[in-house]
């Protein structure tokens, strides 16, 4: 091995020494949290996981204050919460309900839009969460608050069958990414919004989603009220359910202009055939505004 003695070499950091768990948890979180629409988009799958037929997102300041996603899905019951000892399982790293065998990554066997058991455990990290969750056998629903240090409160409210998640502060442990979110937090909603309107489009018959703002006070007063950014879903039937979601997003005058394309797929996802429908019928049409009025109602 030959050295180039001309090269002068920069004194690092010293020794190599391990980190301490806590140090190891918080730089690794902010890998899987990057910014606020990557910590909404691991919500909003674990509520579409859950079988949620409604959801609802609200953002407060851009996501600096809060962000939180609820939905009517299955819920947690106090087995998905705590461990055989009673200490909290969920918001715990690598815990999850999503997979059982590992080969079924490896298989192409995982049916869920997550399944690491990372999410929980890293906004738990970069911030404030508060869960709250009720399953069907539950009489009433659970609250836990996880705080920086490791605390977790434990408390009961009313709640209809489903689960609430709550993140505040989101990455006030690590100062220089909540300076730059502080920075650009108009960009950082509209980034939010794009990938909620995203994920409205593709919603399935049967499902809604509802998405708001709010802002508060410049002088630190009362909150203004929130504003609806969208909301979509509902009615109409399963091969209209794109065009009424994008009415919900977009408004009706943009989706009336859409016209439908039949596309068809080989095994290995060539295309094969392809076809437009260059008008949709006056029923289609009618459908499609009484399902509009009905979700903005």
């Amino acid at each position: 091995l030959a050295i180039d003695r001309s090269v002068t070499m920069v004194e690092g950091g010293g020794s190599i020494r391990r980190l301490d768990g806590a140090s190891t948890r918080l730089l690794c979180s902010g890998q899987v949290i990057v910014d606020c629409a990557s910590a909404v988009k691991e919500l909003v799958e674990n509520a579409l996981d859950a079988g949620a037929t409604n959801l609802e997102v609200r953002l407060v300041d851009s996501g600096l204050t809060s962000l939180e996603v609820s939905d009517d899905g299955r819920g947690m019951s106090r087995s998905d919460l705590f461990d055989e000892d009673g200490k909290p399982l969920v918001c715990a790293r690598h815990t999850t309900s999503k997979l059982t065998d590992p080969n079924d990554v490896f298989e192409g066997k995982v049916e869920t839009l997550g399944f690491r058991g990372e999410a929980l455990a890293s906004l738990a990290t970069v911030g404030e969460v508060e869960i709250t969750t009720r399953d069907e056998g539950s009489d009433l629903a659970t609250v836990l608050a996880f705080g920086h240090g490791g605390q977790v409160q434990e408390s009961t409210c009313a709640r209809s069958r489903g689960t609430t998640v709550k993140v505040c502060n989101l990455f006030a442990r690590l100062p220089v990414r909540r300076k730059d979110f502080e920075r650009n937090r108009k960009r950082e909603l509209t980034k939010c919004a794009s990938l909620l309107q995203q994920y409205a489009i593709i919603l399935p018959k049967g499902k809604r989603m509802r998405c708001s703002h709010a802002s508060s006070s410049p002088s630190g007063g009362k909150r203004k009220p929130a504003t609806t950014m969208f909301q979509c879903g509902g009615g109409g039937g399963a091969e209209d359910a794109v065009l009424l979601n994008a009415a919900g997003v977009f408004g009706a005058k943009f989706a009336r202009s859409l016209q439908r394309l039949h596309v068809v797929f080989g095994r290995d996802l060539e295309l094969v055939d392809a076809s437009v429908d260059p008008s949709l019928a006056d029923e289609k049409r009618r459908e499609m505004r009484e399902g509009t009025s009905r979700a903005t109602a």
